[in-house]
């Protein structure tokens, strides 16, 4: 089938995400991304990456299954410039955003600013779906609700 996916490679991501009001004050940032992502009818995702701050590039394929509320089986393969090159992203749905991280409290804290809306979103990476969230206190009176696992905050429902 063409949409199946081998579930023996990839890993599992296990995230929660939050709509927040504006964007924090931050003490401080660990580092900021540059980000384009491209949404392919047969489930694949190419987001090609720069860091600000080195102007280092990063090009990855990525196909992501939901497993649960905030869990996902995540397949990413780094490919080459010539590789993202050739391919026709022409009809594919996108979103460009800036991808700011906060590492603090063993936790990495990625707030996603998108282009051309207001709209301003906190991923955070956990073991456990459960997992206490101690959060930055500029961050944590950002946070107007949780929005894990509502279809509409997904940045792939975004780029429609």
């Amino acid at each position: 089938m063409k949409n199946e996916i081998d579930m023996t490679g990839g890993h599992k991501e296990i995230e929660r995400r939050f709509l927040l009001k504006r964007f924090p004050k931050l003490d401080k940032i660990d580092i900021v991304y540059d980000i384009e992502q491209w949404y392919s009818p047969d489930g694949y995702r190419y987001r090609y990456q720069v860091n600000q701050k080195n102007n280092q590039i990063t090009i990855f394929k990525e196909r992501k299954v939901t497993l649960s509320r905030g869990v996902n089986h995540e397949e990413t393969t780094i490919i080459t410039n010539e590789e993202f090159e050739k391919l026709d992203l022409s009809s594919y749905s996108k979103i460009k955003k800036v991808r700011t991280v906060v590492k603090e409290n063993d936790l990495k804290f990625e707030i996603d600013s998108y282009e051309n809306t207001s709209l301003i979103t906190l991923e955070v990476e956990l073991d456990d779906i459960e997992q206490d969230i101690v959060f930055p206190e500029s961050i944590e009176r950002e946070i107007l609700f949780e929005v894990t696992g509502i279809k509409e905050f997904t940045n792939k429902k975004l780029a429609e």
